[in-house]
């Protein structure tokens, strides 16, 4: 009777359940939770890359540095032809496979790639699954591309890709080199900074927010090789190997005003030059096992940097820094059905880090060193697993190791005070998962791991021992109201314990002008965070309409604060016996709708702020606080076939305050960016492009207005083009940021205007 019962309730809920929806549109079109974009209608002559094609989708953004959003969410999975080869790296494939190869772009709501779970958890984030025209598969393809010209210097751009998609292996290789502003770091996740991670370094000029072709002065090579093997229908193996060798230079006039007290403050006037290059290599085996009754995902990873460079302080303090990191990371993850319906989990995480970093002042004759290696391990495995219709239940075990050293040695005047400390850290929680679900409409998941961290430190003869209670909940609920609407809720607690340098006793550089040390031996106190938001989304398929709207708030306590005090010119952080919170809330509004008429899409985005903060300067406890506006809108078309036009603006307002009272005037900036490309006959195309900036951070270099020009004449598989960039020669921009506490102004080198040759040849 029993089983009847469910039955009975099963039918009936299946009958109240959304049913699968399919529109169709000439350009766009629904089936379930998977939406399908035409790639031929929405490609033009001037499009190169997948990357290309997708800014023109209605509800798709491409964000600077290559990561894509969809109706306000970050792509989580991105595969070719059903494949996962490139992991987080998808940046490789948007980049490089040529925009006339794509038949279908598509975006899966929810995606959960666990085959058992499928129908029964829904995932957290969209996935993007690109399907390639027939006539792409199952042949090598390569893109040769290359450019010359000057700005004064010689100048270069070249890029040579091959490609090869087949039923049962996937490649892609790409060798690029340039000198002309293109980063080639976040293609392959390399890294960009360098002085938090060695926990010393030179004082490098901060990089505006402004395009990489006027900002980033550079000499680039990266090499990246992507092969996946599919073994079986359930069983694939993936290799990337990746290599960077990166040159930057940046200068800078750069004005740093930190609060002193209540009615002064201190200013930092700094020319700065620096340039700094690195070597990087990195490695990923992934190797998958995702069938109806087991899922296996073994990730390791391998990567190794060599960063060096050099600086100068107002043509008199010299910096030279040299670096090594090497880590190696592997993550194991397992499901498995078990004979009762439930379905256990498993996890293991080892990493391994070994880095050092050197900073050499020779005119002040100072040196600092710092070595860091650390170790870590968690795991968890399900003790319990019970699945009955709409629920699921998991009793997991969970744990964490981690082994911390840090050794430094501050050189001064040929005298060494050298530091070293030990840190262990090991816990261990109990962890009920529950997980209520009634199909795709609802899905309630709670988990809360609760248990203990024990925490050991030892600094020459001064040692402690501690135990705190961990607790990290988590709770994700979505509800679709409609085939249109949907809701969800998150919450999310976290915590961690500070690193083994940060609790040092003895004092270490972090420039040449910043130190930090910890003099009371303060005992290490967890930090915790909880971090919660409220999304609602809509959309619409047939109309091509997609919008969203997020609230967050996110608090964090810091458990052991640092003040800072300024002697000397050094700005000194200690260790205090004190915590500090900060807190963020944030409203978020995005909106992009696409239209037949001129084959056009129009976006908008809009955030509204407010970030609060707790310092000390000295024992004194000051309040910063910013509030801060951004709204934007963007709109391309085709008018006709000879000309497009793209337009996008943004608007930013911001405003500080210290303990409450309001500081300068509200800081505002405004950027247009317009380009048009006309095509006078069917081979040849011209595409003028102008940038303008406006911010009232000042009353000099308020304006900068970037001109720009392409030419391009194709025929058959083969591009001729003459490209101009900043024509009007703008060399100098101004930044500027304010929390309430630091104030940072800057007027920051730009590249110059570049005029470049070039071909572009598709072999196939």
């Amino acid at each position: 009777m029993a089983q009847q019962a469910d039955e009975r309730l099963d039918s009936l809920i299946r009958t109240l359940e959304l049913q699968e929806v399919v529109v169709t549109a000439k350009k766009i079109r629904q089936s379930g939770d998977t939406i399908s974009y035409a790639a031929s209608s929405y490609i033009s002559k001037n499009d190169k890359t997948l990357e290309d094609l997708l800014r023109k989708m209605p509800g798709i953004e491409i964000k600077a540095d290559g990561q894509i959003l969809y109706n306000g969410q970050w792509i989580n999975e991105f595969y070719i032809e059903g494949l996962d080869m490139l992991g987080s790296n998808y940046s490789v494939a948007t980049k490089n496979i040529d925009a006339h190869d794509i038949g279908i772009v598509q975006i899966m709501e929810d995606h959960q790639d666990v085959k058992m779970l499928q129908g029964v958890k829904r995932g957290s984030a969209p996935a993007m699954n690109i399907r390639l025209k027939q006539s792409a598969k199952g042949i090598w393809s390569s893109t040769l591309n290359g450019a010359l010209g000057s700005q004064p210097n010689v100048s270069w751009d070249g890029a040579a890709t091959l490609l090869n998609f087949r039923k049962k292996s996937q490649n892609i290789s790409v060798y690029k080199t340039n000198n002309i502003g293109v980063d080639l770091r976040p293609e392959i996740n390399a890294p960009s900074t360098f002085t938090s991670s060695y926990g010393t370094g030179i004082l490098y000029p901060e990089k505006p927010s402004l395009s990489d072709k006027y900002a980033y002065d550079n000499l680039s090579h990266s090499l990246s090789v992507n092969q996946l093997i599919k073994l079986n229908e359930d069983k694939t193996l993936t290799f990337n190997l990746n290599y960077l060798y990166d040159k930057e230079k940046r200068e800078s006039n750069d004005e740093t005003t930190y609060l002193a007290d209540s009615l002064s403050r201190y200013i930092v006037n700094e020319s700065n030059s620096a340039d700094i290059h690195q070597h990087f290599v990195g490695t990923h085996t992934v190797y998958k096992l995702n069938g109806k009754k087991t899922y296996l995902k073994n990730t390791l990873s391998a990567h190794a940097s060599f960063p060096k460079g050099n600086g100068l302080i107002n043509d008199l303090i010299l910096q030279k820094f040299s670096a090594h990191t090497v880590s190696i990371d592997d993550i194991l993850k397992i499901n498995y059905k078990k004979r009762n319906g439930g379905v256990a989990d498993a996890s293991l995480h080892l990493n391994y880090s070994d880095r050092e970093g050197f900073l050499h002042l020779p005119t002040v004759e100072m040196a600092q060193r710092i070595k860091q290696r650390n170790f870590l391990s968690d795991g968890a495995a399900s003790i319990i697993a019970i699945a009955i219709p709409h629920f699921m239940f998991n009793l997991n075990g969970e744990f964490d190791a981690a082994y911390q050293q840090a050794v430094t040695a501050l050189n001064i005047e040929h005298g060494s005070t050298p530091g070293s400390i030990t840190t262990w850290q090991i816990g261990a929680r109990v962890t009920p998962k529950v997980l209520w679900h009634y199909g795709q409409r609802f899905q309630w998941l709670v988990y809360v791991p609760v248990g203990f961290c024990h925490y050991n430190s030892e600094e020459g003869l001064w040692s402690y021992d501690k135990t705190f209670l961990s607790i990290r909940p988590y709770s994700n609920m979505t509800y679709k109201l409609s085939d249109k609407f949907s809701f969800s809720l998150t919450a999310i607690g976290e915590e961690s314990m500070p690193t083994a340098l940060s609790l040092m006793a003895q004092k270490h550089l972090v420039d040449y002008r910043t130190s930090i040390s910890n003099p009371g031996h303060e005992e290490a106190v967890m930090n915790r965070s909880l971090k919660s938001a409220i999304n609602a989304s809509y959309r619409s398929v047939l109309d091509m309409l997609f919008g969203s709207v997020t609230f967050t708030y996110a608090q964090s306590r810091q458990g052991n604060a640092s003040g800072y005090d300024i002697t000397d010119g050094v700005i000194s952080y200690i260790r205090l016996p004190f915590s500090t919170d900060s807190r963020i809330w944030q409203f978020d509004q995005t909106l992009s709708k696409g239209f037949f008429r001129w084959n056009s899409k129009i976006s908008e985005s809009f955030s509204i702020g407010l970030n609060d903060s707790e310092y000390y300067i000295g024992d004194r406890l000051r309040e910063g606080r910013s509030k801060y506006l951004r709204a934007r809108i963007s709109y391309n078309a085709s008018f006709t076939r000879w000309l497009s036009f793209d337009t996008s603006n943004e608007l930013t307002l911001s405003k500080s305050y210290t303990d409450r009272q309001p500081n300068d005037g509200t800081k505002h900036t405004f950027a247009n960016s317009t380009s048009l490309i006309v095509w006078p006959y069917k081979q040849l195309s011209l595409s003028p492009s102008v940038m303008f900036y406006h911010n009232n951070y000042s009353s000099s270099y308020q304006n900068n207005t970037f001109l720009n020009f392409n030419i391009e004449y194709t025929f058959g598989n083969v591009i001729l083009s003459l490209q101009c960039s900043n024509l009007m020669d703008n060399n100098v921009f101004r930044r500027f940021s304010d929390n309430g506490i630091v104030r940072y102004s800057s007027e920051y080198r730009l590249r110059g205007r570049t005029i470049m040759f070039g071909i572009r040849i598709r072999l196939t």
